[in-house]
């Protein structure tokens, strides 16, 4: 029954450091913050919980730790190759690209950011979901964007004007196309809510402000990377976005 001691932060009117009660949620602390300002981007808005990122923590240790397990299986089978072959220099240098692959991942910290699966046509408080605020929550709401970012596997990364009437196929061709070692047709677009979504499964034109159209390289190419399920998945189960995408590349 202890008071709870939460910030928000961005385009409300009254940003700053609240009380809440018990049971208060995110509706509540809208209310305590004077509502969205006009440049508010309710679809942006981000949460950021200790508990949440303590969990985050101890799973991406966890996940790192495996994984260095499987890779060190994986090189003494592909030492015992190489050195049948005379290729001593091949593990040395795979062995080195591991664990600088390894030493990026642990330098990423998880955010704490639990995702609220919004709809993009969030435009008012009372349509959140009724979510209980806990100690030390903390919200930022961002203002309205107006680019789409294209990263990954295409000839140039740039930021561009969000069009209504876009989809992700035009954006991947502003940025020169596809790289010939994209690996695929598809690309994953991450949302300003901070889920991510299959350009496949989105309607024409359904790119929103402030979406991240990202294109896969394909990593088959690379021995020690083959035991990699999906990148892109291990960095944004942890809540750590396109910073964590970059400090790995």
């Amino acid at each position: 029954q202890r008071t709870r001691f939460v910030k928000i932060e961005g385009e409300v009117m009254r940003p700053g450091m609240y009380t809440v009660q018990p049971g208060d949620t995110l509706r509540t602390l809208f209310e305590k913050a004077g509502g969205l300002t006009r440049l508010g981007y309710l679809y942006g808005t981000q949460l950021f919980r200790e508990s949440v990122r303590q969990q985050q923590q101890r799973r991406m240790d966890d996940a790192i730790n495996a994984m260095e397990r499987d890779f060190a299986k994986f090189l003494i089978e592909r030492s015992r190759e190489t050195v049948a072959n005379g290729e001593s220099e091949t593990i040395t240098a795979e062995k080195n690209a591991v664990q600088s692959f390894l030493d990026n991942l642990r330098k990423l910290k998880p955010e704490g950011r639990m995702i609220l699966e919004l709809d993009s046509q969030t435009r008012t408080p009372a349509q959140l979901p009724p979510l209980r605020l806990e100690n030390n929550d903390s919200l930022f709401v961002p203002p309205i964007p107006e680019t789409v970012e294209v990263m990954g596997a295409v000839m140039a990364e740039r930021s561009f004007l969000w069009q209504k009437n876009r989809d992700a196929e035009d954006y991947i061709t502003l940025a020169g196309g596809r790289r010939s070692t994209a690996r695929s047709t598809s690309a994953i677009v991450i949302r300003p809510d901070g889920t991510l979504v299959s350009d496949e499964q989105m309607e024409s034109g359904g790119i929103a402000p402030g979406d991240t159209i990202w294109v896969e390289e394909n990593t088959e190419s690379v021995s020690w990377t083959r035991r990699l399920k999906d990148i892109s998945q291990i960095i944004y189960q942890f809540g750590m976005g396109i910073a964590g995408i970059r400090i790995v590349k």
